[in-house]
């Protein structure tokens, strides 16, 4: 009966660390890998890193450069793929054309 007592506290003991550990994981947001994965869409899509731009009470915003006109463009995070960053770029860099048209350059 002893030797039952044991095993049962040291299969709960793990069981809790377990539970513990998985509960842990799960629920916390990782700040670092959400970065890495921001900044893996801005290359995929073509675009150079700026930085994240956090603002209370509003959506925080990715900030990446055109390599072709080196603006800074911005997306909100919820939006944030390879394609809306090269889309973006695209945007941005025919509109830049546009203007040099418009002035004869």
């Amino acid at each position: 009966m002893k030797t039952f007592c044991v095993i049962g506290s040291i299969l709960y003991a793990l069981f809790v660390v377990f539970v513990a550990k998985f509960c842990t994981q799960s629920n916390v947001p990782d700040v670092a890998s959400s970065e890495s994965l921001a900044r893996l869409a801005v290359k995929d899509g073509g675009g150079v890193w700026v930085g994240i731009q956090e603002c209370e009470g509003l959506p925080s915003l990715i900030l990446f450069n055109s390599p072709v006109t080196g603006s800074t463009l911005a997306l909100k995070t919820s939006e944030l793929t390879a394609d809306n960053v090269r889309r973006r770029i695209e945007e941005s860099d025919a509109a830049f054309k546009a203007f040099d048209v418009q002035r004869g350059i």
